[in-house]
């Protein structure tokens, strides 16, 4: 679940804030730390906002968005609240609608990013989204109108692929 809190304190503090967010997130392990309600990062931003907020009447509004049965996005939440509450409330949410938890891991993962998706970071989520023991054994396609990327079975190496039709 994004926005809460992060939106008041990273959103709004610049790039050093968006920054150091980041940075905290890779000292703890992205594949640890995306998808998951209560981490160090929250942590910290949960900290500021009963240390320095406390006294500010602020309200959120978050929205859980999903796919309904024709595989249009809609909302299947709203959340209005001050506090914690209301955030781990989506957050209970999003992870029955937005998330397919599977019982054991795929041997092959393929991941299309649609021109909506045009940076390199957004493409890292799809990567580091999946626990780092899988690498050793995982094959991952990574697709984009720009380009594609293979991470070969147990290799670290990243492949450039220029054109689609390279895959083997």
């Amino acid at each position: 679940m994004a926005n809460f809190n992060k939106n008041l304190f990273v959103g709004t503090g610049g790039v050093e804030s968006i920054n150091l967010s980041h940075f905290i997130g890779a000292v703890y392990g992205m594949e640890k730390l995306m998808g998951r309600a209560h981490n160090p990062l929250r942590s910290i931003l949960n900290y500021c906002s009963e240390q320095y907020l406390g006294q500010l009447d602020l309200w959120y509004v978050l929205t859980v968005m999903g796919a309904n049965d024709y595989g249009e996005v809609e909302m299947k939440g709203l959340y209005i609240g001050n506090d914690v509450k209301c955030y781990d409330d989506a957050c209970d949410l999003s992870l029955k609608v937005n998330f397919n938890l599977l019982e054991k891991a795929p041997k092959k993962i393929v991941v299309y990013l649609n021109e909506e998706y045009h940076s390199t970071w957004l493409g890292n989520k799809s990567i580091y989204r999946y626990d780092s023991e899988s690498y050793d054994w995982m094959h991952l396609y990574l697709f984009s109108l720009h380009c594609c990327i293979q991470y070969a079975n147990g290799n670290r190496r990243w492949r450039r692929i220029n054109r689609l039709s390279t895959l083997g």
